[in-house]
């Protein structure tokens, strides 16, 4: 191979690689820039490209009595084994982390036994002065699923700082 056409090719072919190790986008007014290989993102200001940081996962405080007390809501067992609740947050924040008991009654509303507590999945949350209906499947609160007497309430909650 002729060694005047090899210089100008790996030139040619590094150029194009390393120009290719970055992914840009425009986001906004922003442009963007993710190196493919490690991950790592900047975005383009004034004084050149700056890391951007990952965001971090908001910290949870456990709800007050008092803020607990602000939630609401109704709930029914249904024939198939789930607990489902339309839950009203009176809070000026998102709740998330809901935990419930649930118990069986006789029919003075007496519990008959332990109520058990059953934790709402993480994927709902209930905005700010709004309402979110809430399902939890396979309770285990009946052995033959029949829908008796039951009571149940919140136990906890938890709200992003």
């Amino acid at each position: 191979m002729n060694h005047r056409c090899a210089i100008p090719c790996v030139l040619t072919i590094l150029l194009f690689t390393l120009a290719g190790c970055y992914r840009h986008e425009k986001i906004g007014n922003t442009t963007v820039r993710t190196h493919r290989l490690t991950g790592k993102t900047e975005r383009l200001t004034v004084g050149g490209w700056q890391e951007m940081e990952p965001k971090k996962p908001a910290e949870l405080r456990e709800l007050s009595q008092e803020e607990l007390y602000k939630l609401t809501g109704t709930g029914d067992l249904t024939s198939y084994g789930s607990f489902v609740a339309v839950v009203y947050n009176g809070n000026e924040f998102p709740v998330t982390g809901i935990v419930f008991w649930v118990g069986r009654a006789d029919a003075d509303g007496n519990l008959i036994g332990e109520a058990k507590r059953y934790r709402a999945p993480e994927s709902y949350t209930v905005g700010p002065l709004g309402t979110q209906e809430i399902i939890i499947s396979d309770m285990d609160i009946y052995p033959t699923g029949l829908n008796k007497g039951y009571q149940w309430d919140f136990v906890s909650a938890q709200t992003p700082e």
